[in-house]
């Protein structure tokens, strides 16, 4: 008698998760291209399927686009376009149809990243949904408030003034409508005692990594970032202005969209020089080739990822501020009091070179201490648990 035998095909089916930014992140080491390619590289591998969701028609980084099964890209509206009643400028102006019908065809979770493209949330029956979460980089109120108080010019201080006043209502209407996945303790506590809102404090993933530093001595010292940002003009500036107009160490500046006002300030000094737009690997060749990492962080909310691409790939860095950073990560960084404190232990720390013992330290961080694997299996847990209070 013959036997038949049934080979039985099992088709694992991954967990389909939608993420939504408000920007496309061209580069993985601006801002939230930085911060969601270390979330996405921890993400991996997980059982899980990535349906990325982008404001902006800019290219996405290849690092980035790998770690995707769907990357879609809607346009961010301007003028009389991104204006609604009572709703923020940046909100209004990345609100898309085909986004909210792709969103609602999907019963799985959703994770919008900061809070400028949730738009989608005003429309009726997301307040039904349990498994819709805000990924928060920072406080949106004050993140305006700061930006109005770094702007130049009157007109954009009076905007982002009224701004905050808008987006401090906004907060109120998604705290109703969505759970949060704070980054920070600060951000949590604001969320449930301000806002009576649902909040899991979830700090950054982060894929366990080896530090790349080289030891020994670099050439320069490195400030690196999106000058396009009202924040990052002015830590560009207060260097410039504060720290090495007084200084007779070499300055390199590196970043995308510097203002002419930026550019006159790096003219007028005979050590300092500017690399606009660098590529992501001219980024890393030129952390690598710096002798000292500068990083002041002069916001009071927002997380600030671009610390870790510093540890990752430079020699001795130094910040300034809070920076929301890790106590760990900061115990591998020197902190500065003021610009006088800056110039001082930059005078110093360029005369020593960079040891093994510090690359082991950072490693220590980066390996040892990384539970990485275990915190985004509970990260893609929490994502299909509707979050209490």
């Amino acid at each position: 008698m013959n036997e038949k035998c049934s080979i039985a095909v099992i088709e694992i089916v991954k967990k389909e998760i939608h993420i939504v930014c408000p920007d496309s992140v061209e580069h993985s080491f601006y801002g939230l291209g930085s911060f969601l390619r270390f979330e996405l590289e921890a993400l991996g591998g997980k059982d899980i399927s990535i349906v990325l969701h982008l404001f902006g028609e800019n290219p996405v980084s290849e690092s980035i686009h790998t770690l995707c099964a769907a990357i879609y890209h809607y346009p961010i509206c301007s003028g009389h376009k991104a204006v609604a009643f009572g709703v923020p400028y940046e909100v209004a102006a990345r609100t898309h149809p085909l986004l909210e019908e792709r969103l609602r065809i999907h019963d799985g979770p959703v994770v919008f990243y900061n809070w400028e493209s949730t738009g989608v949330l005003l429309q009726p029956g997301w307040r039904t949904r349990p498994h819709t979460y805000v990924r928060l980089l920072g406080i949106p109120n004050v993140q305006a408030k700061e930006t109005g108080s770094f702007s130049n010019g009157l007109g954009k201080k009076l905007f982002h003034f009224n701004e905050s006043r808008r987006i401090t209502q906004y907060e109120k209407h998604l705290a109703s409508n969505c759970s949060f996945l704070a980054l920070h303790q600060k951000d949590h506590d604001y969320l449930v005692n301000e806002l009576n809102a649902v909040s899991v404090l979830f700090p950054m993933l982060l894929q366990p990594k080896v530090c790349e530093s080289n030891p020994g001595t670099g050439n320069y010292c490195f400030y690196f970032g999106d000058f396009s940002l009202p924040e990052h003009e002015r830590s560009a500036i207060w260097l410039l202005q504060e720290v090495f107009e007084h200084s007779s160490l070499p300055f390199v500046l590196a970043g995308k969209a510097p203002s002419s006002s930026l550019k006159k300030l790096v003219e007028r000094n005979e050590l300092a020089c500017l690399v606009e737009s660098p590529s992501e690997e001219e980024v890393i060749d030129l952390i690598r080739k710096s002798h000292i990492q500068l990083l002041p962080f002069l916001s009071e909310t927002g997380l600030k990822s671009e610390i870790y691409n510093a540890l990752l790939y430079g020699r001795h860095c130094l910040y300034y501020g809070d920076g929301y950073a890790c106590p760990l990560v900061k115990e591998s960084c020197h902190h500065i009091e003021n610009a006088a404190d800056a110039r001082t232990l930059m005078k110093s720390l360029f005369e020593v070179p960079f040891h093994e013992e510090a690359i082991a330290l950072r490693n220590k961080y980066f390996v040892t201490l990384n539970d990485s694997d275990q915190r985004a299996k509970q990260f893609v847990a929490q994502l299909s648990t509707a979050a209490t209070a």
